[in-house]
């Protein structure tokens, strides 16, 4: 595969995992904030399968930069 392919498809990746970590912090908090939503969208992988699962244990959204 193509290195413009990879990039490509792990960009698709982070793009369907922030949108999923926003659909659950609307979920759990109500409307997201334009700055949280611009956090999540800027987050590699690893960071929002962080926040993914930290997400079950906070009580706020400010929790889950910390």
């Amino acid at each position: 595969m193509s290195n413009f392919a990879e990039r490509f498809i792990a960009q698709g990746v982070e793009r369907g995992e922030a949108s999923m970590l926003l659909r659950m912090l609307e979920f759990k908090f109500g409307t997201a904030s334009s700055a949280t939503r611009l956090r999540v969208e800027s987050a590699d992988v690893a960071t929002l399968d962080e926040w993914s699962t930290k997400l079950f244990s906070v009580n706020a959204v400010e929790e889950l930069w910390h």
